[in-house]
């Protein structure tokens, strides 16, 4: 059986709300104050985020940190 990505879900939301935004993976991570491979690594599903990089690229994107985390799949939740 293959392996399934820890954050998988998360990590292709990140990649897509990136590139609906029109940044450059360089841009991104140096609006998240990040090197590049570590960004990288946030789309690859790789490596953990902290909390206030989440809630940092929820407000970058205009989305929800639970759309971005794959719990729901609307850009942000009904009111």
């Amino acid at each position: 059986m293959a392996e399934i990505k820890k954050y998988e879900r998360m990590s292709k939301r990140i990649k897509e709300c990136r590139i609906k935004a029109g940044l450059s993976v360089d841009e991104a991570a140096t609006i998240m104050q990040v090197k590049k491979t570590v960004y990288l690594s946030y789309e690859a599903g790789k490596k953990d985020m902290k909390i206030s990089k989440l809630l940092l690229l929820s407000r970058l994107f205009h989305v929800s940190t639970d759309y971005l985390l794959g719990s729901i799949d609307t850009r942000w939740p009904p009111v």
